[in-house]
């Protein structure tokens, strides 16, 4: 099992992580080309992703902003597919050993509700085509590297149980992928998590409903805490959809940065989740930056040594 920590070609530190005990990076990429020489401890990738692209593919978005690469992947259906293949093409160059790719949308106006108009199935049948069409191109039917599908607490996948990954294998018209396990993304899907112990009880609890097909394919885990259920509880919603359309999205980015907190865990009994997967890879995904970025990886490592 390889050991890995989050970083972003975005990033304004300038430098790595000191990646203690760690193998090297999973590396938020983008649209652009990568040299490999200039990230040579890159060795998986998290592709690129938008928020909101299903109301796109579906028709009910009509209007965009000037960032609609990074909200919506593009302005219809060809440029969303578009945006997914240049993303994978530019991570290939560094040779990966796998990439994230988010597996779930969310409208744009309904980033702060507790309901949503699409549905899981909705949102996974139309991003298996998208992937379906990208990698059909590929003269082997495969993608360069495994993909790595991620759940969110949004509409897709969301990995309260094994239904929606079944409806994945029966999508997917390759092989070479998997599961990415986003531990904090699934404590605030149940909106439950109020401490460590809690929400390891809370984890062994939804694992049991797994199927061993299932435990198998999940390939990567990222690793974080999340105990924002009683913040998520008590934030006041109620003028959100009164303001103006960016001053919603600032509102709705924070709310949800403010609520995945990508913390790290503090106590070894963490162990008993990760084991029940012992997956290829752990990813220590801490949400800082800079000197506290480095402590809490350095904490949440030092559970596994």
């Amino acid at each position: 099992m390889k050991h890995l920590v989050n970083y972003s070609i975005y990033s304004k530190s300038g430098k790595y992580p000191r990646l203690i005990h760690g193998d090297g990076l999973e590396l938020l990429t983008g649209y652009s080309d990568l040299n490999p020489s200039a990230w040579p401890k890159a060795f998986a990738v998290h592709l690129p992703y938008a928020t909101d692209w299903y109301s796109v593919w579906s028709g009910k978005t009509k209007t965009y902003d000037d960032q609609v690469l990074f909200t919506h992947y593009g302005k219809d259906r060809e440029s969303i597919i578009d945006a997914i293949r240049t993303g994978i093409r530019c991570a290939t160059r560094l040779k990966p050993a796998y990439g994230v790719i988010h597996a779930g949308s969310v409208n744009l106006n309904e980033l702060l509700d507790d309901k949503y108009s699409d549905t899981d199935q909705e949102v996974l049948a139309a991003l298996a085509e998208i992937i379906n069409t990208v990698v059909s191109e590929y003269t082997s039917g495969e993608p360069p590297f495994r993909i790595h599908f991620e759940n969110q607490w949004w509409p897709g996948l969301k990995l309260l149980d094994d239904k929606n990954f079944r409806f994945l294998c029966n999508k997917l018209e390759f092989d070479n992928w998997g599961l990415c396990l986003d531990i904090g993304h699934l404590l605030v899907t149940t909106q439950k998590s109020e401490n460590e112990l809690q929400a390891i009880n809370l984890l062994s609890e939804i694992f049991q409903n797994y199927s061993s097909d299932m435990i198998d394919a999940v390939k990567t885990i990222h690793l974080h805490y999340n105990n924002s259920s009683g913040y998520i509880r008590r934030y006041d919603k109620t003028k959100f959809h009164d303001l103006p359309y960016t001053e919603r999205l600032k509102v709705a980015y924070k709310f949800v940065c403010d609520m995945d907190m990508h913390r790290p865990w503090s106590i070894k009994d963490v162990r008993k989740i990760t084991d029940i997967f012992k997956p290829d890879f752990i990813t220590h995904e801490m949400g800082t930056s800079g000197e506290k970025f480095q402590k809490d990886y350095e904490q949440q490592r030092s559970l596994f040594v």
